[in-house]
């Protein structure tokens, strides 16, 4: 998902490497979405071109609509009404 949102952000992405295991590619892949998203929309100032702040977690709870780290997503439908 977040290699998706990295290709989206930059015209030319360098997708990271692998990191050693799933949460370290996870936070690798976070943080360069991250860095692509400031970059993106940087906001010009009288010294030139200042990129905008853009924490690393905030956005990985925008690109994962805040179930990144749901236990058990997606959720089991139980139906509670009686008959």
């Amino acid at each position: 998902m977040f290699t998706g949102w990295l290709r989206a952000l930059e015209p030319d992405p360098v997708l990271p490497e692998p990191a050693g295991g799933g949460w370290a590619d996870a936070v690798t892949a976070v943080l360069a979405v991250s860095r692509a998203a400031a970059g993106r929309f940087a906001f010009g100032t009288d010294l030139g071109m200042v990129a905008a702040w853009v924490v690393p977690w905030e956005v990985a709870v925008a690109v994962s609509a805040g179930c990144l780290l749901a236990p058990g997503w997606p959720g089991k439908m139980i139906n509670t009404s009686c008959p």
